[in-house]
């Protein structure tokens, strides 16, 4: 292998193959690496390094316990990552920079992508010079402009990008390891099945959907009345609804007439007034311009995507990624709903290759690419730019594939149609001394709604537009109506409207019963954060949870399991708020900018993470009831799964204060087994001691003190106190798994 001059290390394969196709010389292609002349360009998978899990740094920590918690590595180690040939290119990679004069991290402009190739670099021993690329996205136009604007890779804006970046990794490592495990071996000692996961960014989110279902079964319904005139001018029908004073006998604190009597008297009145006229005090009509949504972010894709076609966060996300391989749409992972201005001379070749679709042919003809739409702002480009198509030719699509790419292409087209036109007006009515109020609205030019089959913002309101209406004229009274209505309780969410709502989680913060103690200055905080997690983790982190068995789809929504519950439950408040998320982030910013070192970040999060687990050990006993399937029968404390030298047994969760032990049973305790000679004290008399005895309906412990004869059965082999069948997962039974702290 001959010397190179720049080795480019890509956060991705096809980042690697964009850059080598803009280099100098002929391009050879090696598998994992590319020479270009005298460069030579390379890539990662994403991370390719990992956090060491706890019993690589001590093997007695493979072992779930309360006494080795909080568990903090120092320093911590990374490692490359199991599968995918990680460990392979990490090796190349090592190799490649042992030939390099020069390296240039070209991971994506963002702290994840600056930390992911600077952490493989400290791992292969790099001490040579570093430049640092920042590319948004993959056309040839802004990639060479990229590469002729290299900067230092020392530079301390981009060390505070990695330091934040390196910040996160850890604590999130430190706060998901621990509370993890904290809460797993609590609920266990509670008699539940299972590995309770924990997360800085996983739990919140939980706990929004545990909440609003918290809201919908406590929500009963308000009836509540409307009374309105029926008016008709030139032709022209409409209502005006009347405005009822605060002094109105039959409201409610919320200003609602929930009098069904106040109501029909109150129509009573108004109907008398038919016949009449109702004078116009004043009117007004405007005109508004309403230009089109900008193209898609991911989140703002799922949500539509979910609305529309009932697509599920990760399906949608699977959809584009499939795309986005297959050359069809650009990069899905983005919180971006802007384009480079690089890209706006793409767009006739763009145009030409929709307009080979039949579905979108009409579309197309109505474009009109002399307009230089709001979404090409360079200066307002992320990390990555919006979702939409590249302009490959697009073969026939099937499926939620045809779905996804139909919504982006109609996005970016509405961008080349004009703003829709309409007119809305506002009018005041007075009659029998009461005062009404009318409104309307009416679209004038649909413009860009065209292209978006209805999705307009007025898409499902069914406004009138009102006639044209003369201060003082006098208008025909046609009749008067009462109308019932019924208040909805809040909806659940579905995947898309979660997703949206981590995003905005600023929006949900104050209510339904979540967040309830935020500040107005903590609000704000989180309007200026990007939500609970990003736009490449919160599909994962919903599948995560449902996996975990802590959310389950009902249809098309998401509820909380009695396990999901009972997590929130039992987690300390400040790991359930959102409002922890908005701190970091405001200090991970502060890192980012060179406004604060990390290291005294990740050590008061490690200070916070051991009391949050003392928290969770110290709730007391009532916060989580004991499973009656596996309650101890001496002591009434939570029966354990636990190994024993030859087999499995359940013991109580109290040991050694109680020492009571059963057979496992095909999952749950069986036969009580004897546990000494002298055997348990009477929880009776306590005089006596336990021992074990047969009789027709099986074992059972019986008092020795004559005087008493106390006995304690032990439940059927083949089904618990509660009548769960035998098979089912109990309590404790899951080996526990070597959990990995996630976001």
């Amino acid at each position: 292998m001959k010397q190179i001059r720049r080795l480019y290390i890509a956060e991705k394969p096809k980042l690697g193959r964009a850059i080598a196709a803009c280099l100098d010389g002929p391009v050879q292609n090696f598998g994992g690496w590319m020479a270009c002349g005298s460069d030579a360009v390379t890539w990662c998978f994403g991370h390719l390094l990992a956090q060491f899990t706890p019993e690589q740094y001590d093997p007695a920590l493979k072992s779930w316990r309360r006494d080795t918690l909080p568990i903090v590595p120092d320093p911590f180690r990374l490692e490359p990552r199991p599968g995918k040939g990680c460990a392979e290119q990490v090796r190349l990679i090592a190799l490649l920079c042992g030939r390099a004069e020069t390296v240039v991290n070209a991971g994506d402009p963002d702290r994840e992508g600056q930390l992911l190739v600077d952490e493989v670099l400290e791992h292969v021993g790099w001490q040579g010079p570093a430049l640092r690329l920042l590319l948004p996205s993959f056309d040839e136009a802004s990639v060479r402009k990229a590469l002729a604007n290299l900067s230092s890779n020392g530079e301390p804006r981009f060390r505070g990008m990695r330091d934040a970046a390196l910040a996160r990794s850890q604590i999130d490592w430190i706060c998901g390891l621990n509370l993890t495990r904290a809460l797993t071996l609590f609920a266990q000692s509670r008699g539940r099945a299972g590995v309770f996961t924990a997360g800085r960014v996983q739990t919140p989110t939980l706990a929004l959907v545990a909440a609003r279902e918290e809201a919908v079964l406590a929500f009963r319904p308000v009836i509540h009345y409307g009374v309105a005139l029926a008016l008709e001018l030139g032709g022209v029908r409409f209502e005006a609804g009347l405005e009822l004073p605060p002094d109105q006998l039959g409201l409610d604190a919320e200003g609602r007439l929930v009098d069904a009597g106040e109501a029909g008297r109150l129509e009573s009145r108004l109907k008398a007034l038919a016949g009449g006229h109702a004078q116009v005090a004043s009117f007004a009509r405007t005109e508004h311009s309403i230009p089109p949504p900008l193209p898609f972010a991911l989140s703002d894709l799922q949500k539509e995507a979910g609305a529309r076609h009932g697509l599920g966060a990760r399906e949608v996300l699977d959809s584009c990624q499939r795309l986005y391989e297959r050359g069809l749409l650009s990069y899905p992972r983005t919180d971006c709903p802007y384009l480079p201005e690089e890209q706006l001379p793409e767009a006739p070749r763009v145009l030409a290759s929709l307009s080979a679709l039949p579905a979108l042919e009409q579309a197309c003809q109505g474009a009109d690419l002399s307009l230089r739409p709001r979404c090409y702002q360079s200066a307002r480009v992320g990390a990555h730019h919006a979702i939409v198509p590249t302009g490959a030719g697009v073969p026939a699509l099937e499926g939620a594939d045809a779905a996804v790419f139909a919504l982006c292409a109609r996005r970016w087209l509405a961008q080349f149609h004009p703003d829709q036109r309409e007119a809305r007006s506002r009018a005041v009515l007075e009659a029998g001394g009461l005062t009404f109020r009318a409104q309307g609205r009416g679209v004038l030019e649909p413009g860009w709604t065209r292209v978006q089959s209805g999705a307009g913002p007025q898409a499902g309101q069914s406004q009138a537009p009102l006639p044209f209406l003369e201060q003082g004229a006098q208008v025909p009274i046609a009749g008067a109506f009462l109308r019932q209505f019924q208040t909805s309780p809040p909806e659940r969410f579905t995947e898309g409207s979660l997703v949206d709502a981590m995003k905005h989680i600023q929006r949900h913060v104050g209510r339904h019963g979540y967040g309830m103690e935020a500040t107005e200055a903590q609000k704000q905080a989180l309007s200026r954060s990007c939500g609970l997690g990003t736009e490449a983790t919160r599909a994962d982190i919903i599948e995560r949870l449902i996996g975990h068995g802590c959310l389950a789809r009902r249809g098309k929504w998401l509820v909380p399991t009695d396990k999901g519950r009972d997590l929130v439950s039992l987690c300390p408040p400040q790991l359930t708020s959102p409002l922890a998320t908005a701190d970091l982030e405001a200090d991970l910013d502060a890192v980012a900018s060179g406004k604060a070192p990390w290291k005294p970040l990740v050590e008061r999060a490690a200070v916070q993470t051991a009391a949050m687990v003392e928290a969770v050990f110290a709730q007391k006993t009532e916060a989580l009831p004991v499973d009656p399937a596996f309650a101890c029968p001496v002591c009434g404390r939570a029966l354990v799964k636990r190994k024993g030298h030859s087999a499995g047994f359940f013991g109580c969760s109290g040991y050694p204060e109680c020492s009571y032990a059963a057979a496992d049973a095909g999952g749950h305790p069986g036969a009580p087994l004897r546990t000494g000679a002298a055997g348990l004290p009477c929880p009776r008399c306590g005089t006596g001691r336990l021992v074990l005895r047969a009789n027709a309906e099986g074992p059972v412990l019986v008092c020795q003190n004559p005087a008493c004869g106390h006995a304690i059965a032990s439940p059927p082999a083949g089904r618990s106190a509660t009548g769960r069948q035998r098979g089912a997962r109990p309590a404790g039974s899951a080996r526990p798994r070597r959990q990995r702290a996630r976001a």
